[in-house]
């Protein structure tokens, strides 16, 4: 590390049989330094619970956060003397919190504006750091159609899949300003003279995505999803296998959604249009520089003890991507496709793309104070 630099490793520790009874430790190496600092967030369930709830709810509704600085970063900010640049490994909770949209109460300022925020995978990225990879390659999904028509599937299969996944109503809605978003970001490509593979509606399938192959960037542009246990505590007889299934591994309770979701297995041949946190490790990416989830709340993961976040993000950096930029809370459509579109011009003008990604935000920033607006998205990775 360099001189103005830290890294931070959080911890999330559970007592032995005390299920309750949860802290996180913070483990701060500082160049130059012989062995890290440690420190403790002693109250860990309540970071997870009732101070996890109030963040998200002060950034859902757009009420000013007085809370959260001091219960979150507070504890860590005595060890960050002369630090510029910060590198997380995060566990648990802190997965879910954009440290960049916490504000000081004090200053007013948010950590974006005095901290660069580094998100990675494991303190290992660190000193592997690898060769950029360019080739100029793109492939683009969005404008999905989830509701491919079919004389087999049944209005109640379809609302059964969609109450699966979290929506009201017989069908997975469709998302129009996706359609916008992929045509302006694959017209910005062109222009900087980058071969693009665009699929939208029935060809934005899980098939497709699997093909994509040696792709320096793949965008994506849908509904993402996560189901937790209780999701499947109710399921009826008949489905137990499925239950365990989802229950042993919550790699299967993650994903994002392609064409075909809502129809199931027999509209979309051997796929079920449904992309999952345990497929995503399998797909071919040794040559990908980025993967952007332009969706709903893939960001999200399981908070289990020692293994970090059971989401996409760590799947799809397992599969060989190098950084995965997602989203952490439900997007606001106008704000998304403002950042994505302000994060290519920077990125493709020749930023380094963490850089890029940062300097997108504070643009919106100045346009959209709340968070809610510039804060949703993350980049993980190297």
């Amino acid at each position: 590390m360099k001189p103005g630099e830290a890294s931070v490793e959080i911890l999330r520790i559970r007592k032995k049989y005390q299920s309750d009874s949860v802290y996180y430790v913070g483990l701060v190496l500082l160049p130059q330094a012989e062995s890290p600092e440690v420190f403790i967030w002693p109250n860990g369930k309540r970071l997870e619970d009732r101070l996890f709830k109030y963040h998200r709810n002060t950034v859902k509704f757009h009420f000013y956060d007085s809370i959260s600085y001091r219960h979150f970063w507070k504890p860590l900010e005595p060890h960050l003397k002369e630090t510029k640049t910060v590198y997380f490994s995060c566990d648990g909770v802190f997965n879910k919190v954009n440290f960049n949209s916490l504000q000081n109460p004090v200053s007013k300022k948010h950590i974006i504006d005095d901290y660069t925020i580094r998100l990675v995978s494991n303190s290992r990225e660190l000193v592997e750091k690898g060769t950029p990879i360019k080739n100029n390659t793109a492939t683009l999904f969005g404008f999905v159609d989830y509701n491919l028509s079919s004389a087999n599937t049944t209005s109640s299969t379809k609302r059964t899949i969609a109450s699966r996944y979290g929506f009201e109503g017989e069908e997975i809605p469709i998302l129009p300003a996706t359609e916008t978003e992929v045509n302006i970001l694959t017209d910005e490509l062109k222009k900087k003279n980058w071969k693009t593979n665009l699929y939208t509606s029935h060809q934005a399938s899980e098939t497709n995505l699997k093909a994509a192959k040696n792709v320096e960037l793949i965008h994506i542009a849908t509904h993402g999803f996560f189901m937790s246990d209780v999701d499947y505590l109710d399921a009826p007889d008949g489905e137990n296998e499925e239950v365990e299934k989802f229950i042993r591994n919550p790699l299967f309770r993650s994903g994002i959604l392609l064409a075909g979701a809502s129809a199931g297995e027999e509209e979309v041949g051997d796929e079920d249009g449904v992309l999952t946190a345990y497929e995503a490790m399998n797909l071919a990416l040794d040559q990908t520089q980025l993967v952007i989830l332009s969706a709903c709340e893939t960001g999200l993961g399981e908070i289990r003890n020692g293994e970090g976040v059971y989401g996409l993000q760590r799947s799809f950096i397992v599969a060989g991507a190098q950084a995965v930029m997602m989203s952490l809370w439900q997007v606001d459509d106008v704000a998304t496709q403002e950042l994505m579109t302000e994060f290519y011009r920077i990125w493709l003008s020749g930023e380094e793309k963490f850089q890029a990604f940062r300097k997108a935000q504070l643009n919106i920033k100045e346009k959209y104070e709340m968070p809610y607006y510039w804060a949703a998205f993350v980049m993980i990775g190297r």
